[in-house]
Parts: C-alpha cells; structure tokens; sequence
C-alpha cells in the first residue's frame, strides 16, 4: 500500500487514482492536498519520475530500465496501521478560547506504535476559504502549526519531517535497503472536514510517547492565534496504545 495519497499516477501503462472533492465542503482541505503532493512528487522524484505539465496529475520514468512496481513496495511501518482500531483515550484538552476563536484536542486515539488525534477549530465569524487554503498553495504563516514536545525532550512539528522520512522509506525500499525509520518523532496531517464556522484537523502522530507530561503546541498566525502551549499526561495515550490489539493474526 502506498499510504493515504491524494494524487493520480500514471507509469507507462501503470495507474491509479485518488478522489476528492474540490466543493469547500471537503474531506481533504486544499493546505493538506498540497502537503501530499509535495509527498508523493518528493518520493517520485526521487526514483527519477518528473512531472509533466499538464491539468492531470501525471509522471514520467527518468531513470534507466523500466519503472518500479510501486505497489510492491512495503508501506511505511511507522504510520498508523491498517489492522487496528485503536483504544480511545478519552482526552479532551482545550487548547485556544478566546473571544473570537476556540482551539480543542479531541479524539485522541492510542495504537500500538503511535497516535492519532483530531484538533477541532471553532470560529465566531465565517472561516475565510483562504484561511484553509481553498484555491491556492497555502503559505506558511496560513497554516495550522502543530508540535508535539514527548516527555523524554523529543520533538515533532507538523513539517517537512513527515515528507523527508516518506521519501527516504521508498527510494531505500526501491534500492532494496532496509528503509530507515523517522530521526525523530512524526506529527502527520491526514485530512480535515467542516464549513462555515467550524473545522476539524486530524493528525498522526508516531511513536507512541513515554509516560510523563507531554506538550501540545499550537500556532495559526494567519487565523490570529499565537504559540499557545497545553501540556496533556501522555501516560494515558500510552496505555491505550499497549492495550491496542490487531484485528487479524498474520
């Protein structure tokens, strides 16, 4: 498998899809279809493909001999796994609450090799459609900053450490090395759903943490939100997390 991609492929005669919706009632938002595409358009680059310019999504082999059977390459062992459910955790922590806007930690969800949790963001007003970056490459300042500070002094931001650890997993797999796990922890967007005045972000985040006070911090500059730092007992996401169990034995 090759993750939750959102971009088409085409290989000499090899393709595959992925749908999504371009309404403002999306389950991807533009910001994270973005990421995914720089994603994918790294890891491609890197086994030689280069992208054609045209309005569909596509790829040409740039390296001698034929190109990769990509679906034979394993997925990503640190991402969230297929053949789990995952233990709720019950945590709910409110992040951001002031007069115009409301940042919440919700959701949060512990699997055996990390977790998964749901920011929800609520607005007095009308969310600006660019605030999510409907329509245009988002910038930096636009975006929802999310870092994670582990309890033993690890960190991971919502950043390019996701992208460069997915490309080095398929272009070590491709040369028939043994993938390389993240140098550090990974805070992953996965997708996001809402309209008017309410969204919610989801994320992956691996490993698992060890037992202790963890750190969760928030920044949107381009909604008016500063650096705002909430700190959650990471020791109930991992005991969730141990007590995670496959739903099929191999």
């Amino acid at each position: 498998m090759l993750g939750p991609v959102c971009v088409g492929l085409q290989l000499s005669g090899v393709s595959g899809t992925g749908a999504g919706s371009e309404s403002f009632f999306v389950n991807r938002i533009s910001r994270l279809r973005w990421w995914w595409q720089s994603v994918w358009g790294a890891t491609l680059a890197a086994f030689g493909l280069r992208s054609a310019r045209s309005q569909k999504v596509s790829f040409r082999w740039n390296r001698p001999g034929p190109p990769p059977d990509l679906s034979k390459i394993p997925r990503p062992t640190w991402l969230i796994p297929d053949d789990e459910i995952g233990v709720a955790t019950g945590m709910r922590a409110s992040l951001v609450s002031n007069e115009r806007h409301a940042l919440a930690l919700v959701d949060c969800i512990g699997y055996s090799n990390g977790f998964e949790f749901t920011i929800a963001y609520r607005s007095r007003d009308e969310i600006p459609h660019q605030l999510l970056g409907m329509g245009a490459a988002p910038s930096s300042d636009g975006e929802l900053i999310v870092r994670i500070d582990y309890p033993d002094g690890e960190r991971g931001t919502s950043g390019d450490r996701g992208m460069n650890a997915m490309t080095a997993h398929y272009e070590a797999a491709y040369e028939g090395k043994e993938p390389p796990l993240p140098t550090g922890p990974v805070v992953l967007p996965q997708g996001g759903g809402g309209g008017g005045k309410r969204y919610q972000f989801s994320y992956w985040c691996w490993p698992l943490p060890p037992d202790g006070p963890m750190k969760v911090i928030v920044e949107w500059v381009g909604a008016g939100i500063p650096s705002t730092t909430v700190e959650i007992d990471a020791s109930s996401i991992r005991q969730a997390g141990l007590t995670s169990t496959l739903l099929w034995d191999c």
